[in-house]
C-alpha cells in the first residue's frame, strides 16, 4: 500500500482528481507524504484553534511578494484548510463559498462514507497529529486537496528564485504564530514536491 489509488476507497478517485485544476497535483501524493500532509495540516489547525479562541476570529494573513488577489484567494485557502481541520466537515467552507459564488470543487464525490481504506485509517489513528482525518469523507478529502492546492501553488508563485518560501504573518501569540508558520512550510513543501505545474489565474 503507498500511491493514493491504494489509499482510497472510492472508485475512479484520482481519476476525477486529475481533472481539476488544482486538486491533480495530489495524484502523486503516496502514504507516507500523505500522512506528512496531514500531520502538518493538524498542527496548523490546532494552532489557529487556540489563536481564534483568543481573538474570536481567523487572523488576518499578511502576505509577502504577492498580489491582492493571490492573497485573497490564499486567506481563503488557509481558512477552509483550518475549518476542515477543527470540524472534519465541509459544510462550513462550502456555504462560505456558495455565498461567495466560488466554485464547489466538491460536486461529484460521496459524502458520509470514509475516503481512506481501513489499513490506513489504522495508521493515521495512531499518527499524532494525523489522527483527526482518519474519518474523512471523499467530499471533504477532495475540497481539503484543492485548498492545499491553491494555497501551494501560490506559495510557489511567491517565490524568487533561490528563495525559501515565506509564510504569511498573523498576528497572535508569538509561539503559536511560529509554529503554525512551521507548519505553514511544510504543507507547502509537500505540494511543491508533488512537481506537477499548475498554470493559469492566480
Amino acid at each position: 500500500m503507498g500511491a493514493l489509488e491504494e489509499l482510497v476507497t472510492t472508485p475512479g478517485f484520482t481519476q476525477k482528481l486529475k481533472i481539476g485544476k488544482y486538486s491533480r497535483w495530489a495524484v502523486r501524493l503516496h502514504a507516507s507524504s500523505l500522512v506528512e500532509l496531514l500531520q502538518a495540516i493538524g498542527k496548523y489547525g490546532a494552532e489557529i484553534s487556540a489563536i481564534r479562541r483568543t481573538s474570536g476570529s481567523f487572523p488576518e494573513l499578511r502576505f509577502i511578494s504577492t498580489s491582492s488577489r493571490a492573497a485573497w484567494r490564499m486567506q481563503l485557502a488557509l481558512e477552509s484548510i483550518a475549518t476542515i481541520q477543527v470540524t472534519g466537515s465541509p459544510e462550513g467552507v462550502l456555504k462560505k463559498l456558495k455565498e461567495i459564488r466560488y466554485m464547489s470543487t466538491a460536486r461529484g464525490y460521496p459524502a458520509g462514507e470514509p475516503v481512506f481504506v481501513p489499513d490506513f485509517r489504522e495508521r493515521l489513528s495512531m499518527t499524532p497529529d494525523a489522527s483527526w482525518a482518519q474519518d474523512l469523507d471523499p467530499r471533504t478529502f477532495v475540497l481539503l486537496l484543492w485548498m492545499v492546492g491553491e494555497y501551494g501553488a501560490r506559495s510557489r508563485w511567491s517565490m524568487s528564485d533561490g528563495i525559501e518560501y515565506n509564510p504569511p504573518l498573523f498576528d497572535g501569540e508569538p509561539e503559536r504564530v511560529r509554529q503554525a508558520r512551521i507548519s505553514l512550510v511544510s504543507i507547502a513543501k509537500v505540494h511543491g514536491d508533488t512537481q506537477v505545474p499548475c498554470r493559469g489565474e492566480r
